[in-house]
């Protein structure tokens, strides 16, 4: 891999790692609204249940239930380890397992797109791997 593309890859991984810092940020700190500002109008997110929730609208209702389910447990920490990460031209792949303490672990593969000089999350898939 030349020199330009490994520097740029290292340059899109690191903004797209702080972009889901505040992600992660936002979810635990019950910042629903923050938290869906992280995706674009049209993504779409599969959840264990193999439901697609595509769109903002649905998105935003399936997002009141589980920051509600958060609360009643009393906003429990969620965790995100990177194990592997992909950049092909606009896009990075994100990879990895989550810890949502208290509540869930499983893995979890993120798509965030580049979109106006920052980093969006266009796909979002996770598993269910064991309950806590």
């Amino acid at each position: 891999m030349a020199l330009f593309q490994q520097n740029y890859h290292a340059a899109a991984i690191a903004k797209m790692r702080r972009r889901r810092a505040k992600f992660i940020k936002s979810f635990n700190e019950g910042k629903r609204q923050r938290y869906l500002q992280m995706y674009t109008l049209d993504a779409t997110l599969y959840d264990p249940d193999l439901h697609v929730v595509a769109g903002m609208k649905s998105m935003s209702d399936y997002f009141s239930e589980l920051f509600e389910y958060a609360d009643e447990r009393g906003r429990p920490e969620m965790m995100l380890k990177s194990k592997r990460t992909i950049v092909k031209g606009r896009f990075v792949y994100d990879m990895g397992e989550y810890y949502w303490s208290t509540v869930r672990c499983g893995r979890y593969i993120h798509k965030w797109a580049w979109i106006n000089d920052n980093y969006y999350l266009t796909s979002d898939r996770f598993t269910i791997d064991r309950l806590l």
